[in-house]
């Protein structure tokens, strides 16, 4: 509450009203602001009663530190604390669902995986894969069972396919009984969109085969994630860019401007634009260093590196590279990935490095362009092993493997569907990136309870943002009527942290805080014992009263040792 109850009614009202949220505050945080709001009460007693299981997630030194901080800030305030925990909390959980991808194409499973973690004596616990039908209602789908190794852990994994176009929303449910249930279901959303469009420009269309073979189907007839146009640079007339989700210009020559100007529309708009720099581009640097390509390209091309190394990301936490962490240290990328020259540039100032050379030179090139992305690749992805009338450049697309991976990733992130986020934790701001086509101005959210309320898109962000979702469960968004203009969703779980029940050593953080001014208690009346004597004192009379009655005493026989009868 952001201030005391006016009575002791109002008090008592206001705690039968609490209700359970998964949008729970650092206990650090309140602490702190009742410290605050106890001080301004000069004319009381100013104490303040913290009710806690002392998790030791809820207690790091950096809480601690902050609450001694206000403590000194505020000389009369004392802390009474009450632990309200167990000695070995009980308790079942899964850990944030991990999904290869959000944004899948048709023919493409859905796959996810979790760890479960249990304290829990009897039977291997039971984990089901459920899919919501149109009634919102969860279907099962498949299940594991979570045989624990000696850490109490479980590694599960699901495959689902057959998903048809549109948005699914599901749950992975751990079938326990358990004191802490909010931590048992963790919900999900995916979406299935046709083939991401990409344009491949090249000089000639066998310039552009590694590239198509690479994003393209495996075999014949399967699905791909990507449908491949090809067009020389010379053909680009009667293109209607606004068509593709991304495009791809490999080893390109000096460009007209209005070409230049029409690429940077269509990045402005969403789009994707990767620029993959060769010997075109470096025997005509004067061609991209004028104003008008420098408004897409990372920075200006200085020289040609003869320089041999090998392409090299030093780390894959952004989301064009993320799909290959988990094979990147089986990757031999001295062997695979060799590259003979690069163009090297002197970046722009909003540019910056999302992957280099083994010796430290950029390679992969970012650069924000409106809603859009522009990757600059300074060598090219399009080079023959043995070119005719000049040398190599590397030997990148010699080796499918990680050519086709590094491929797929880069294209599918400048197609804007490898870092949709769909899932967030209670309390966090959901926001749902809208297509060119889904621009809307009102919309209906439906609850995971059911219930339904309208909202209205900003038009000028090209998304809509959702703030406030603090209920656990799948969110729903519709647009457009019978239309079905808009059918997007989210997932919103209960944060990790819930799950952290380890107690914090009582000793170690009673001697973290002020002595003096925090009493730390396992029960109940060890705090009302704690209140009586820093209230009322001690009492004093029983004391007061035997040593009294010792003095008398000893007063007495020291008398009768002096006074004796005479015998």
């Amino acid at each position: 509450a952001g201030g005391f109850a006016p009575d002791l009614s109002s008090a008592a009202s206001r705690l039968r009203n609490l209700k359970p949220t998964a949008e729970a505050r650092p206990l650090a945080d309140v602490v702190v602001e009742a410290i605050k709001l106890t001080a301004e009460q000069e004319d009381h007693r100013q104490e303040v009663f913290v009710f806690s299981d002392l998790a030791a997630a809820a207690w790091t030194d950096d809480d601690v530190k902050a609450i001694n901080e206000e403590l000194a800030k505020a000389p009369d305030v004392r802390i009474y604390v009450a632990d309200c925990g167990v000695k070995s909390p009980q308790n079942a959980s899964l850990a944030p669902l991990d999904l290869r991808r959000v944004v899948l194409r048709p023919g493409e499973p859905l796959h996810l995986e979790t760890t479960v973690t249990s304290n829990l004596k009897g039977e291997p616990p039971l984990v089901e894969l459920a899919l919501q039908d149109n009634d919102g209602k969860l279907q099962k789908r498949d299940q594991r069972l979570a045989t624990l190794d000696e850490k109490g852990q479980a590694h599960i994994a699901f495959d689902l396919g057959d998903l048809s176009l549109g948005t699914h929303q599901g749950a992975v449910q751990l079938m326990a009984a358990d004191p802490l249930a909010v931590d048992n279901t963790r919900y999900f959303t995916v979406e299935v969109r046709p083939p991401a469009r990409v344009l491949l420009l090249a000089e000639r269309p066998q310039d552009a085969l590694f590239v198509q073979k690479a994003i393209g189907p495996l075999a014949e007839g399967e699905p791909s994630r990507f449908e491949c146009d090809v067009r020389t640079f010379d053909k680009t007339a009667e293109v209607q860019f606004e068509n593709y989700q991304a495009v791809l210009l490999l080893d390109p020559p000096p460009l007209p401007d209005e070409l230049w100007n029409q690429l940077q529309e269509f990045a402005a708009a969403g789009g994707g634009v990767g620029i993959f720099l060769g010997h075109n581009a470096v025997s005509h640097t004067d061609g991209f260093n004028a104003d008008t390509p420098q408004k897409l390209l990372a920075g200006k091309l200085t020289r040609k590196s003869a320089d041999e190394t090998y392409l090299r990301p030093s780390h894959f936490e952004h989301p064009a590279l993320k799909g290959l962490s988990n094979t990147a240290e089986a990757i031999p990328w001295a062997k695979t990935c060799q590259v003979f020259n690069y163009g090297q540039l002197d970046l722009a100032g909003d540019a910056y490095t999302i992957a280099g050379y083994a010796n430290g030179d950029p390679a992969i090139i970012e650069r924000g362009v409106g809603r859009g992305r522009v990757l600059t690749v300074t060598t090219p992805f399009s080079d023959p092993p043995m070119p005719e009338g000049r040398e190599s450049w590397n030997l990148l697309p010699a080796s499918p493997w990680p050519f086709l991976g590094i491929c797929d990733n880069l294209v599918g992130y400048l197609a804007q569907d490898s870092d949709e986020r769909l899932e967030y934790f209670a309390g966090e701001t959901a926001h749902i990136r809208l297509g060119p086509k889904q621009q809307i101005e009102n919309y209906v959210l439906r609850l995971p309870d059911g219930q339904a309320t309208r909202g209205v898109a900003t038009g000028s962000s090209g998304e809509i943002a959702v703030s406030g979702a603090e209920e656990i469960g799948n969110y729903r968004i519709n647009a457009g009527g019978a239309s079905g203009q808009l059918d997007r969703g989210f997932s919103v779980n209960a944060p990790p942290e819930v799950s952290e029940l380890t107690p914090a050593d009582a000793e170690k953080l009673a001697a973290a805080l002020p002595k003096e001014r925090v009493r730390l208690a396992d029960n109940l009346d060890a705090v009302e014992n704690y209140v009586n004597i820093g209230r009322s004192g001690r009492e004093l009379y029983p004391w007061a009263i035997a040593l009294v009655a010792l003095v008398w005493s000893s007063e007495h026989l020291l008398a009768n040792r002096f006074y004796k009868d005479a015998a």
